[in-house]
């Protein structure tokens, strides 16, 4: 019941995130003249091969069946800019760097929670930082 409860914790500390830095991005302003830059990124699962298409065309990839590591890096660029990214490591010294909000990470951020030895403490810390920092999650 407990992890259950983490989880939920987990989510709601997501949601309120996102929903928080969209209503920042579009006060005042129409959707049409604001896109946000983390949804150009590409997020891609086949099999076991993660790949993150960037929106300059450059690919990031690693092995989930090999993930060692996972941790959040935050800036202070928010809100306009993406201010909070997912740092996957793999044990073939591949990875990739992907915002919070990037279409495609959803799934992958499910999976990540559930991992034996996640520090939700550590994810809800970096959900509400707005300076420069890295947040450990999880390491194998």
């Amino acid at each position: 019941m407990q992890d259950y409860l983490i989880h939920v914790e987990i989510f709601i500390a997501l949601l309120a995130a996102a929903a928080i830095a969209l209503w920042i991005a579009f006060r005042g302003r129409k959707t049409e003249e604001f896109i946000p830059e983390e949804s150009l990124f590409d997020v891609k699962a086949e099999g076991t091969q993660i790949t993150c298409i960037r929106p300059n065309g450059s690919v990031e990839s690693f092995d989930w069946a090999k993930l060692v590591k996972v941790d959040i890096l935050t800036t202070e660029d928010g809100p306009l800019l993406p201010d909070v990214f997912w740092v996957f490591y793999d044990s073939e010294n591949s990875g990739a760097v992907i915002p919070q909000g990037a279409p495609g990470l959803a799934p992958l951020t499910e999976k990540i929670v559930s991992l034996p030895g996640f520090d939700s403490e550590s994810l809800i810390e970096a959900m509400s930082s707005t300076a420069h920092g890295t947040f450990p999650l999880w390491e194998k």
